[in-house]
């Protein structure tokens, strides 16, 4: 087994001065929101689903969304039940990859 001794390097301040550290701007992913949904031509569906979430609706009337692919459907959806969820409201959404919506658990 062998051992290696790690040397103490100085660096001098020219030196540090050229390496200075850059900050990235990275984080944590921010998941959908109804505020950083960009509406286009849906504000009405927007408007809908901002009124159930202030009006804190737990009546339990589903909202079916429906429209092309890649027009928001899923991330709005998300968003209105992680504000419900965020205030205490037992909320979901399913998809078509959902086979026994009876099996899920509502948190």
């Amino acid at each position: 087994m062998r051992f290696f001794h790690a040397k103490q390097i100085s660096i001098s301040s020219r030196a540090a001065q050229a390496m200075r550290q850059l900050a990235l701007d990275i984080g944590l992913p921010v998941g959908p929101t109804l505020e950083n949904y960009l509406p286009g031509g849906n504000s009405q569906v927007v408007q809908h689903l901002e009124g159930i979430v202030q009006a804190h609706d737990q009546r339990g009337a589903p909202v079916y969304l429906w429209g092309g692919q890649g027009t928001g459907k899923s991330h709005l959806l998300k968003a209105a039940v992680t504000a419900l969820n965020g205030q205490g409201a037992r909320a979901g959404w399913l998809d078509a990859s959902v086979r026994w919506p009876c099996a899920l658990r509502l948190r």
